[in-house]
């Protein structure tokens, strides 16, 4: 069960690294950087959210 924590964490960590990263290069951009950056927020962040759920659906459903 350790294991599937540390592998969570670390994935969690990816994706907002991979967020800020994006960030960061969009602001020489300028407000159109930052739209486009905005962008792939949106289209990211409900994959981020239901894929970081799935470990906790299984947690569950071991504690019945």
């Amino acid at each position: 069960m350790a294991a599937e924590n540390l592998t969570t964490l670390v994935l969690s960590l990816v994706a907002v690294g991979a967020l800020v990263l994006g960030y960061r290069r969009s602001r020489p951009f300028g407000k159109l950087g930052l739209l486009a950056w905005l962008q792939s927020v949106v289209l990211m962040l409900p994959w981020l959210l239901f894929l970081g759920c799935l470990p906790w659906a299984s947690m569950s459903a071991l504690w019945r």
